[in-house]
């Protein structure tokens, strides 16, 4: 086994500093984890798209941990490291991707309620109302991870014992199954609109 010690700036450490934080609280891990599931199985964005908004949002919050954790999530989407980079500071060489972010970053700084000036510019930049509602929902979400970053580093939130992970462990999970119910739900209630058209 090797005795190298992991950087502590690296993107790996940082993502589990996120995990950590958020195993303290599993209500907290368990809302992150569900809207986010919920967001990513709609093709309104991209996996790549949904990462760069992700990144964008942290890096506005100031949580370097979850901007670099989404940025990782963009590069194994496909991004390059350079983009996933310039998606932290709100920058992307997407432009659809780009409005998404600009979007995004609007509704969280404005806490929710972005000028009517705002949404007519993410719509003049190509953004169809579902993509612009999914934009704001992202921003929701993914505000949650940094927020709760943010606040645990402020309040020195010591790392959880092995005893409190299984209780983050079972919300996560809970999350995940009620996500997929969800799905199976819609799936089910679409197929007789199918066979009505068909």
């Amino acid at each position: 086994m090797s005795n190298k010690q992991q950087n502590p700036n690296s993107r790996e450490a940082q993502q589990q500093a996120v995990q950590q934080v958020l195993a303290q609280a599993p209500a907290a891990m368990a809302a992150a984890l569900q809207a986010r599931q919920v967001l990513s199985q709609s093709n309104t964005f991209d996996e790549q798209q949904r990462a760069a908004m992700a990144a964008a949002i942290a890096g506005q919050a100031g949580s370097q941990a979850a901007a670099q954790a989404a940025a990782k999530q963009a590069e194994q989407a496909g991004a390059s490291e350079q983009e996933a980079q310039a998606n932290i500071e709100g920058k992307s060489s997407n432009p659809e991707t780009q409005a998404a972010i600009c979007f995004a970053k609007q509704v969280a700084q404005s806490q929710g309620q972005p000028s009517p000036q705002e949404v007519q510019q993410a719509q003049d930049a190509g953004l169809s109302p579902q993509q612009i509602i999914e934009a704001a929902a992202s921003a929701a979400a993914n505000s949650i991870a940094a927020f709760a970053q943010n606040a645990a580093a402020q309040a020195k939130a010591k790392a959880p014992q092995e005893s409190e992970l299984p209780e983050a462990a079972q919300a996560t999970q809970k999350a995940r199954e009620q996500a997929e119910e969800e799905q199976a739900e819609r799936a089910e209630r679409s197929q007789p609109a199918q066979k009505q058209a068909a």
